[in-house]
């Protein structure tokens, strides 16, 4: 399904969506912690759902772990496995998943976690100011697909969904896996 906004409202909308993720203070980076602990298993199966109809969306957002398989086809893949502390070597967060806000704060806190989120929402600007339109599949990978991946894509469809138009589905694709012994 194509969207029915003009080009102009979209380019419109990914432009406050950049420059809000820009001046993003702490009270909303508490207000994302907070709404993160109110997450429950109805959200995700309906984040699921909004997956197998991704002809409703205008961005998919999958998280996965290298260690479960390749990265699913899209057009911007991000690896975190070498360049981001991995919560995974915390005895304490370990067994968790992103939606344990400890893991979350984990993931945000580190050093250019958030710069890297602001590239990725750049360059999903960018494909949606090309001329194609269509749905933009952005696969963010780490390890085991628990921690790094999963939070960022949580971050980045909490921020599409605050400050843009865009229609978003999220698939955790490995997050709901055994942690891998390495």
């Amino acid at each position: 399904m194509e969207s029915t906004r003009t080009p102009q409202e979209t380019e419109q909308s990914l432009a406050e969506m950049h420059a809000a993720y820009e001046e993003m203070d702490q009270a909303e980076y508490a207000g994302f912690m907070a709404e993160l602990d109110e997450r429950d298993a109805a959200r995700e199966a309906a984040e699921s759902d909004q997956v197998a109809a991704e002809g409703d969306v205008d961005l998919a957002l999958v998280s996965f772990g290298y260690l479960h398989g390749p990265a699913p086809e899209a057009e911007l893949v991000v690896d975190m496995r070498r360049h981001f502390r991995d919560p995974h070597v915390s005895p304490e967060l370990r067994e968790l998943t992103a939606t344990d806000e400890r893991v979350t704060r984990a993931v945000l806190d580190t050093d250019g976690v958030r710069e890297l989120a602001a590239a990725i929402l750049a360059a999903i600007a960018a494909y949606r100011s090309g001329p194609s339109g269509g749905v933009i599949r952005v696969a963010v990978g780490c390890a085991g697909g628990r921690h790094r991946s999963a939070a960022m894509v949580n971050h980045l469809a909490h921020h599409v969904r605050t400050h843009s138009v865009l229609a978003v589905a999220v698939d955790h694709r490995d997050m709901h896996r055994p942690v891998v012994d390495r």
